[in-house]
């Protein structure tokens, strides 16, 4: 899907693979890793959902099995086998599957505030409110972000712009993404 000569999208790739995704993939930000595009694995019309002892779509639980374990790799330098990988996936999957259950809940009143408010923070925390708003139409997203002290003084704020984002979701990632650097930088 990305050119190897420009390091940009192939738009002929996408247009003849997926023709219904382009403007979506389009939008989508390009690495700045240099790492080789390849086509690992194509879709099958049998496909089935496997372990059969989870109910739930398996792919979100592997794919956060595969983020966490690159993640200790990158920084704990461990590393997991495919299998270790695959068998993690499934447990969480299994695990969220069994706590979602619906289950008879007891009626009682709420021992903690309801609002995060009425929460009394110490004047020595720091607390980082992130905000974003996004266009579907354009991609563009606007980003803000402030830094309040247990005081409630607001202790540093920023905002900035950012085009091609893919969604609401990712806009709000790329507002906490921006204030975490400006919090790192000061």
């Amino acid at each position: 899907m990305i050119s190897h000569t420009t390091k940009e999208w192939n738009v002929e790739a996408i247009r003849l693979l997926l023709p219904h995704h382009e403007a979506q993939i389009l939008k989508l930000p390009l690495s700045s890793m240099a790492m080789e595009d390849e086509i690992v694995w194509l879709p099958e019309k049998n496909i089935i959902n496997l372990p059969p002892c989870v109910s739930v779509p398996l792919y979100p639980w592997l794919l956060w099995s595969l983020w966490t374990s690159r993640n200790q790799y990158l920084f704990e330098d461990k590393m997991f086998t495919e299998n270790e990988v695959l068998v993690r996936a499934t447990r969480l999957a299994r695990e969220w599957q069994e706590a979602n259950l619906p289950k008879a809940l007891p009626n009682r009143t709420p021992t903690l505030p309801l609002h995060p408010t009425d929460l009394a923070v110490s004047p020595s925390v720091i607390q980082c409110f992130s905000d974003a708003a996004w266009d579907k139409e354009s991609g563009n997203s606007g980003l803000g972000w402030c830094f309040q002290g247990g005081s409630a003084t607001i202790c540093k704020q920023g905002s900035a712009h950012r085009p091609f984002v893919a969604s609401a979701l990712a806009a709000e990632a790329w507002a906490l993404k921006k204030a975490l650097k400006d919090a790192i930088a000061s």
